[in-house]
């Protein structure tokens, strides 16, 4: 079968992202698998680094594209599997799969309607891109806002009653020469040719009357207008032009980045991929849903009223070994401001209260990766700033084998994701699985983890670890191992054992599972 994986940002590492490509992996033992994405740079770069197999899979880079080309899009594949949030793609392949990291509320009070309502106004009103063609999702890369562009690619702008202007460099990173057009609306403006491996600035002065949108071509004939089959051997190799650091002097512009990159940062990922109102017929165009727990099996089930499969996500416990114990408390998780935040600094407060209290020799390390997007750079310096003074060590895009060995010298391991929030509220806010809890326990390290979500499944307290609701539950436990080296050892032991329930095979096996009980395999 030919099967195709939707990762439409494929820019960072985290549960999801690997969750989905090792779906891939499994898949292409026997089929001939793609993953479709976005993001070509960001993916390029982090498929030469995942410890997963790739070697089978191919990945397809397509441009930005709209709900209803990536329908059709679905029909090239005999299985198709969306493993993007919130974004529900009706699948018109011959089966479908649903991965759901955690579900949309569907039926909605009073609040969370004016919520969705008020963010699809804003979606509306605050837009300066209305459409594009042959232009990928924006990445960024060391420090640059990059966009690819194929040889035919389109930006339609939001019009404005105030006069407009547009900053960018075109990157051509090829060894030959590039000839391309720049237009505005249907007016010339550069026709130009850019040498190899350089780049070259431009500002775009836009007529002052209003009107209903503009327009910005960018045409070569020297680029290509499809994408290659197979992942470029670094992104480097990519073959498109490269749109840096494009900035539009646009009031809507302006106005966003006052409310949502500083007022309000939190609210920004709330604004992106607002469901349609009516999702839920998209989401039965799919054969099977699979939820990556229990926990979200169950809100599944609550929100939507449709059944599930659980697929763990799969965990390379075989990667992981304990190693000679050091005075050390480890916490594994992304540095970046959204929903489903790790709450580093409320482990940062925990740690320097014990420190406080009279707690020597012991250092608390926080290990996570960090995109170059500022909001969440900005949130790593948050996290630098409140760890100065104590034992504590900030780790950020730790090379994998690093992170390993971090893991093995560790004794005790936090979590914290969702401390503080209401589950009955937005229960979308506590960790939905915890593929670093397991990782802590194949190393031999003892979780010390919020007594919420998916750690419940992965945790059996007092056995294989301590769940705890308050923070003084977690200084309380974390003090006692401390104290109790016998106890330390034997629920070492214990999770060590238990990790092996999410291994290779277990995931391999319930993905087989579903794939049989919807006919898609024998």
């Amino acid at each position: 079968m030919r099967l195709g994986v939707y990762i439409r940002q494929l820019t960072s590492l985290g549960g999801g992202n690997r969750h989905a490509l090792a779906i891939a992996e499994h898949l292409s033992h026997h089929h001939q698998v793609e993953v479709i994405t976005h993001t070509p740079l960001g993916a390029s770069a982090i498929t030469r680094h995942l410890t997963l197999d790739m070697s089978r899979v191919d990945l397809r880079s397509v441009p930005t594209q709209s709900v209803v080309q990536l329908a059709s899009l679905t029909q090239e594949y005999d299985l198709f599997v969306n493993a993007l949030h919130n974004y529900y793609i009706p699948c018109q392949a011959r089966y479908g799969a649903l991965l759901i990291f955690f579900p949309t509320q569907y039926h909605l009070g009073v609040a969370a309607r004016i919520r969705r309502t008020v963010a699809k106004l804003l979606n509306d009103w605050l837009a300066v891109e209305l459409a594009t063609v042959g232009i990928f999702e924006p990445e960024y890369d060391s420090g640059q806002g990059v966009r690819l562009l194929t040889g035919d690619a389109e930006m339609e702008i939001a019009p404005s009653f105030a006069a407009l202007e547009a900053t960018f460099s075109l990157l051509n990173p090829t060894t030959q020469e590039r000839k391309v057009k720049i237009g505005l609306d249907d007016r010339p403006l550069h026709d130009i040719i850019l040498s190899p491996q350089a780049a070259k600035s431009f500002r775009l002065d836009f007529p002052k009357q209003f009107r209903r949108s503009y327009r910005i071509r960018f045409e070569s004939d020297e680029i290509p207008t499809s994408t290659p089959g197979r992942t470029a051997a670094t992104s480097r190799d990519l073959p498109y032009l490269r749109l840096v650091n494009f900035q539009i002097n646009h009031p809507r512009a302006f106005i966003f980045h006052q409310l949502f990159e500083k007022l309000l940062p939190g609210w920004r990922d709330r604004l992106q991929h607002v469901p349609a109102d009516n999702f839920l017929a998209q989401v039965d165009t799919y054969d099977a849903i699979w939820a990556n727990s229990i926990f979200t099996q169950g809100w599944i089930k609550n929100y939507w009223s449709r059944s599930s499969d659980v697929v763990y996500p799969m965990v390379e416990v075989e990667s992981f070994r304990p190693a000679a114990k050091e005075q050390m408390i480890l916490s594994v998780g992304r540095f970046f401001v959204a929903a489903h935040n790790k709450k580093h600094l409320v482990m940062i407060q925990a740690f320097k209260k014990l420190v406080d209290d009279g707690l020597t020799g012991w250092a608390l390390h926080l290990a996570g990766g960090v995109v170059d997007d500022p909001i969440h750079q900005r949130y790593l310096e948050r996290v630098r700033e409140a760890a100065q003074g104590y034992p504590i060590e900030i780790h950020a895009n730790q090379p994998f084998a690093e992170l390993v060995d971090l893991y093995s010298r560790s004794t005790i391991y936090w979590h914290a994701a969702g401390f503080g929030e209401d589950e009955e509220r937005e229960p979308i806010k506590l960790e939905h699985f915890g593929v670093t809890t397991v990782e802590a326990m194949a190393s031999g390290c003892v979780p010390v983890v919020i007594r919420k979500g998916g750690q419940t499944e992965i945790i059996e307290h007092g056995r294989t670890g301590f769940l705890w609701s308050q923070i003084e539950e977690l200084r309380e436990y974390t003090l006692r191992l401390i104290r109790d080296e016998a106890l330390r050892q034997k629920m070492a032991r214990n999770a060590l054992a238990d990790s092996q329930r999410f291994n290779r095979g277990h995931f391999g096996a319930a993905i087989d599972r579903s794939l049989q009980k919807m006919g898609a395999i024998a």
